[in-house]
């Protein structure tokens, strides 16, 4: 099997930089923006207020596109369009509010309080602990005392352990 060519990634941060699938107002999927959706999300309690007073959606719509607002492929709003539009804002508001308030409840996010009990330092183990002498040891001493640490350790497992097989000659 043919092996591959080799990547050139300075050559793909070119191609894709060139490609720029969604460029500037272009709505998800590649529609134009029309900026309806922020109308909407700046103007929702007017909106609804007026929708409450009598006037119909369809009513609202057609005072939009006469406004010059219209759906991507330029076709005048619908009555439908905007209910729609109303409902995904309601519903992005909803999931941002779930997320501040799940952001606020995490504790490793609070700022620290100031009447908390305080942290409990962390401390070597007993046998990491410097001596208490006055001289630190040499290597070969130290050496030493790791070498009786580990076979202390292991004096202690023993019964653990299987014992060896003799070996036939």
């Amino acid at each position: 099997m043919p092996k591959p060519p080799r990547l050139d990634l300075r050559r793909l941060e070119r191609d894709v930089a060139d490609a720029a699938p969604r460029s500037a107002g272009l709505a998800p999927g590649g529609r134009r923006a029309t900026g309806l959706m922020d109308v909407v999300r700046d103007n929702l309690d007017a909106l609804v207020t007026m929708q409450a007073s009598g006037v119909t959606w369809n009513a609202i719509a057609a005072a939009l596109t006469k406004q010059g607002y219209a759906t991507g492929d330029g076709r005048p709003l619908t009555g439908a369009q905007i209910t729609g539009i109303i409902s995904s804002v309601r519903r992005q508001a909803k999931h941002r509010a779930d997320k501040a308030v799940t952001r606020q409840a995490r504790l490793d996010l609070l700022p620290p309080v100031p009447d908390r009990r305080p942290e409990r330092r962390l401390h070597l183990s007993a046998d990491l602990v410097a001596p208490t002498e006055s001289r630190s040891p040499t290597a070969a001493e130290a050496a030493d005392t790791e070498e009786a640490i580990r076979r202390g350790n292991l004096d202690k497992l023993q019964d653990l352990l299987k014992p060896a097989s003799p070996k036939k000659d």
